[in-house]
């Protein structure tokens, strides 16, 4: 856990360095039968650079696990990195809004803008490519209950910082929109790292969950429940009739 952006600049520091003594590579197999270690880069044994070594060898067996130390001191520098970006001293973030109809007519689908490329087979509702059947879904269970929505809009959340929320959805009931957010690979521990940013962030802007914002999960072993969405969005507008 991060405690302070002072604690994750020393953190970033020495997983940097630590990075640095390791070395790179991946698995080969040589000569067809034997699994091995290429091994891209070792700073502290620059004469194996490029060489493959058996992994039934010393060598082979240190260098697989130093390689599996490094990508997991990678994965750590990604969150920490993560945590830097957002947090950097001189950033602000937005001021709170009221989501009313002006602001959701303004809101347009992204295209591609966001930096986050499709799946080549994208499914498909109407004339809306999604990135997950889930979130294909998601848009079918609103058009069921009637609501208008966008689909990836530009949300700028701080200074320089655009976040492209899954859905804007329109509510006529309550005469305002809200954000459904979308969270599907919460198996995945630099998915979850990411998640939990993005959280932070929506509630800093001023954006309550249960109010303003509905999140919505699932994992390899628990798929989405289309009903608990369903409910979820439904104890939103009850929170905003009961609010007025």
């Amino acid at each position: 856990m991060i405690l302070s952006y002072e604690q994750a600049e020393l953190k970033h520091d020495y997983l940097k360095k630590e990075i640095a003594k390791l070395p790179s590579g991946h698995e080969v197999m040589i000569h067809d039968k034997y699994p091995g270690i290429y091994i891209a880069s070792w700073p502290e044994h620059p004469e194996l650079k490029g060489k493959r070594v058996v992994l039934s060898k010393p060598e082979g067996r240190q260098c697989k696990a130093l390689i599996e130390k490094r990508k997991a001191l990678e994965e750590d520098l990604a969150v920490v990195e993560g945590y830097l970006q957002f947090h950097s001293f001189g950033r602000k973030m937005k001021e709170g809004l009221w989501m009313d109809r002006g602001y959701f007519d303004a809101c347009v689908e992204c295209g591609n803008s966001n930096p986050r490329p499709k799946p080549e087979y994208a499914p498909e509702f109407g004339d809306i490519k999604f990135r997950s059947k889930s979130e294909m879904n998601i848009a079918q269970l609103l058009t069921e209950m009637g609501y208008e929505f966008v689909y990836e809009t530009e949300f700028e959340i701080m200074d320089d910082v655009i976040e492209y929320p899954d859905f804007t959805v329109w509510v006529p009931e309550i005469g305002r929109c809200f954000i459904l957010e979308h969270f599907g690979r919460m198996d995945k521990r630099e998915y979850k790292s990411d998640t939990l940013w993005k959280i932070e962030h929506y509630v800093d802007f001023g954006l309550l969950p249960g109010r303003d914002i509905v999140f919505t999960f699932e994992s390899d072993r628990i798929p989405l429940d289309l009903e608990v969405v369903r409910q979820q969005i439904n104890a939103l507008i009850i929170a905003n009739t009961t609010a007025k």
